[in-house]
């Protein structure tokens, strides 16, 4: 089974399970949902799917968000393939999706 495929299949899974739904007019899942459509797109190109997981894992709470991200990061490398650019930024996705889990942490515990 194709990649795509397998994601977005775990995808729909978590989604039917947890009835958690992300937003029905999100097209581009790499990037928050305040930045400008164009950028959000830009980043997808690659990792959509991948973004796509990530999100709802996040949302639906099914793992916890450090586990979401070493998922996130281990679906980019494979989205990467063996091409230096793409696999230099699946890390640099996940380094920001961490920063950004570790900043959120911190902002709910308060």
């Amino acid at each position: 089974m194709k990649l795509e495929t397998r994601l977005k299949r775990e995808f729909n899974r978590i989604q039917k399970q947890t009835g958690v739904k992300l937003p029905s007019d999100y097209t581009y899942y790499c990037g928050l949902y305040s930045w400008p459509k164009w950028f959000r797109k830009l980043l997808s190109k690659r990792f959509n799917s991948s973004c796509m997981l990530h999100d709802i894992h996040h949302v639906s709470e099914v793992v916890d968000n450090k586990t979401a991200d070493l998922i996130f990061l281990q679906n980019t490398k494979q989205q990467a393939g063996k091409n230096p650019f793409w696999i230099l930024t699946a890390y640099v996705f996940y380094v920001a999706v961490r920063i950004l889990s570790k900043t959120k942490a911190i902002r709910n515990k308060k």
